[in-house]
């Protein structure tokens, strides 16, 4: 396995909880940037420039990308 996938999954191991304890934040997973590198996605039901704050940009030198993707429905 890629040895950055597996930083990234380390990472969205221990801080996951944590992020989807936050308001408006509706998933975290692993991911790509628009250049296509690896990164964690944080998916908010709608923008929310405070919750933004409280995540990093990036951790161990693993981007976090914080999108809008809507509310999310489990059927």
């Amino acid at each position: 396995m890629d040895k950055t996938f597996k930083k990234a999954e380390n990472i969205l191991a221990r801080n996951r909880k944590k992020w989807l304890a936050l308001e408006n934040v509706v998933s975290a997973g692993i991911g790509r940037t628009d250049k296509g590198d690896i990164c964690i996605l944080v998916l908010l039901a709608r923008d929310n420039n405070s919750i933004r704050r409280m995540i990093p940009g990036e951790i161990d030198g693993i981007p976090i990308e914080v999108r809008v993707s809507g509310k999310i429905d489990v059927f």
